[in-house]
């Protein structure tokens, strides 16, 4: 072990604070902890650690390590690659549905996705969607509780394992910050631009704001889904109109949240189409924004919950698009609070689970799925039967990935 390049030697000036210019991090040191790190620098690369006080030394050293302030010898070469690796993503103790773990930098090129955590919900004023990820990584682990492993999941409808000849990886969570918004949006675009290709995107969130950077990490990566066909169910349109508008331009569109983030997909990528699904068939609207949402909602196909309920799925599912690269969002607001009412808006009405899995079924076998979310649960003490819903959800949305991914 060494101390990372980025960090002030604290022996040569005689420093009490241990900071990397890097990761930002920081650690106090006193006379005790100062001897602890030259012992760790100078021995831990040696491998012979069986005493007591070389446990300790171990166990403090993988937390430096971890903060990027000290670097194993064998990436001295490669620095900043693995301090980006290190920002990326915090790994777990074990992925979702018993999934294999791995950092975000050691991705097989064969994966056919990666989930991730994004634990972050300062788009949103109300809190709770920044313990999604934990509590459904932990909830998920009941499907497999015979056999901890994601192969002792058996479909009944696939006759099989859903991950079954597909490999799905879980990269842990995105390392969050001071809260800091800007920091998170840049760390999910970065993970995702730096991920292999071909290798699907599955965010678990965190509030819906997040999307966006999803959506512009892929499209960093391959210039080309400029033109994906991004399909978001919804009780909400989330294209609030913060800010000015004029003549079909906006002036000026005030920091991305969860309720704005569409408008700025469609002010981001002028090629991108929008489909909504399952939004409340009455939205509010402020003062002087009924043209402006008029215009802005020309380039978005809707499909209320009234529609749905109307003309019935079959009817509707040739509004959706087809032969075509589709991003798949799933706010948990789109489901009737009979089956969701943690979320930070419930559903005045919602859809059922199984108007859901209709268009969804629909949406995977006419279309090649280059991303998925799950977005804005936010679980409480009492949530344990929404917790299972929610994961069954997840579970069936990565089924359906690995299912038309071995039939395409």
């Amino acid at each position: 072990m060494r101390l990372s390049k980025y960090v002030v030697n604290p022996f040569k000036y005689n420093l009490n604070l241990l900071e990397s210019s890097y990761t930002k991090e920081t650690v106090g040191l006193g006379p005790l902890s100062r001897e602890f790190l030259c012992k760790i620098v100078s021995i831990a690369s040696q491998n012979k650690l069986y005493s007591a006080e070389d446990i300790v030394l171990r166990i403090i050293a993988e937390e430096l390590v971890c903060r990027g302030l000290i670097v194993p010898e064998a990436f001295l070469g490669s620095e900043e690659s693995y301090l980006d690796c290190l920002l990326s993503t915090r790994l777990p103790d074990y992925g979702f549905f018993g999934l294999p773990t791995c950092r975000s930098n050691l991705i097989p090129s064969e994966t056919l996705g990666f989930v991730f955590g994004a634990p972050f919900d300062g788009g949103s004023p109300r809190p709770g969607s920044c313990l999604a990820a934990k509590t459904l990584r932990e909830t998920s682990q009941s499907f497999c509780f015979r056999g901890n492993n994601p192969d002792s999941i058996f479909s009944i409808r696939k006759g099989a394992s859903p991950f079954k000849n597909a490999s799905v990886v879980d990269i842990g969570d995105v390392h969050v910050k001071n809260h800091n918004t800007n920091d998170v949006h840049n760390r999910i675009v970065k993970l995702i631009n730096n991920s292999p290709i071909g290798s699907i995107p599955i965010m678990i969130g965190g509030d819906h704001s997040l999307t966006l950077s999803s959506i512009r990490g892929l499209i960093s990566k391959d210039p080309t889904l400029k033109e994906i066909s991004f399909i978001q169910f919804d009780s909400h349109c989330d294209m609030k109109l913060s800010g000015i508008y004029d003549k079909s331009n906006w002036v000026d569109l005030h920091d991305v949240c969860h309720a704005n983030f569409v408008s700025k997909l469609l002010y981001d990528f002028s090629d991108l189409s929008v489909f909504q699904i399952g939004v409340d068939d009455f939205q509010s609207l402020g003062a002087g924004q009924v043209a402006a949402f008029s215009e802005i909602s020309q380039r978005v196909t809707m499909i209320s919950d009234l529609m749905i309920m109307c003309e019935g799925v079959h009817q509707l599912v040739s509004k959706l698009p087809r032969d075509r690269k589709v991003y798949i969002s799933v706010d948990v607001d789109v489901f009737s609070r009979n089956f969701v009412s943690n979320t930070g808006y419930p559903s005045r009405c919602g859809i059922d689970p199984g108007v859901f899995f209709k268009f969804l079924n629909y949406i995977f076998e006419n279309n090649q799925i280059v991303g998925m979310d799950l977005m804005e649960f936010s679980p409480s003490s009492n949530s344990g039967h929404e917790s299972k819903f929610v994961a069954y959800i997840l579970l069936q949305m990565i089924s359906l990935l690995s299912s038309h991914k071995e039939t395409k």
